[in-house]
């Protein structure tokens, strides 16, 4: 553990020396690795001027929200498992569930652009004869050759789960995650349902050079300085 001063409340915090973590009072994502030196120490100081907020802080922090209560989510696993062939049926009256823990986890999200260019030829429809008791109508229809070029751009998220791969849950190693749905990271909102924050296992220049290793040598990683560690529940 070691002990900073959050760049954004100025609370003092004694957190582990992980990469990013969230400040437990304002819901800061702090950059802790930029924070501490190699001693060990905090080098900020008490007081931190914008420029180092701007290397401490990952602005762009966003969370995916909490929709369920711990006894709705105990009801739809009890009924989800009622449904198992084989499971017991009289499970929800003799089953003790002894612990429900809900997890923020950390997420990286890159986004990529890719454009292709095309050429070639295409049918096109020609209209004629125009109809004389439908305005806008015609009465026949053809089709021609029309040569065509130009290019498609796409945009394109990738999620990178900030843990280390031997340490990825099981549960989130096929799970498709989506970032629909975020919005800016609320401490209130973890609080209000007892969730827990899990810290990220990447710094930031981790997660974006793990990015650029898992796109196409052609593909190009773009705008990751206004990307984002939201924290998914599951």
């Amino acid at each position: 553990m070691v002990k900073i001063v959050c760049p954004n409340c100025a609370a003092d915090l004694e957190v582990p020396l992980a990469p990013i973590h969230t400040c437990d009072f304002c819901g800061t994502a702090i950059q802790v690795s930029n924070m501490v030196g190699p001693d060990g120490q905090n080098i900020t100081g008490e007081t931190i001027t914008d420029e180092a907020k701007n290397a401490f802080i990952l602005k762009e922090h966003y969370v995916i929200r909490c929709n369920y209560e711990s006894n709705e989510v105990q009801a739809i696993m009890e009924d989800w498992i009622t449904k198992v062939p084989g499971a017991p049926q009289d499970f929800e009256t003799t089953a003790t569930i002894t612990h429900i823990q809900l997890k923020f986890y950390p997420l990286w999200v890159g986004e990529y652009k890719a454009e292709s260019s095309y050429a070639g030829s295409d049918n096109w429809p020609r209209f004629s004869h125009p109809a004389h008791d439908r305005t806008g109508w015609f009465e026949h229809l053809s089709y021609y050759q029309r040569e065509e070029q130009g290019n498609v751009f796409r945009e394109y998220q990738i999620p990178l789960l900030a843990f280390n791969e031997n340490k990825i849950p099981k549960y989130l190693l096929n799970y498709n995650i989506t970032t629909t749905g975020k919005e800016y990271f609320d401490i209130n909102h973890v609080k209000s349902v007892r969730g827990e924050v899990v810290d990220s296992a990447f710094t930031f220049e981790q997660a974006k050079e793990t990015l650029n290793d898992i796109l196409n040598p052609f593909d190009r990683l773009t705008s990751f300085d206004k990307m984002f560690t939201p924290t998914v529940n599951l």
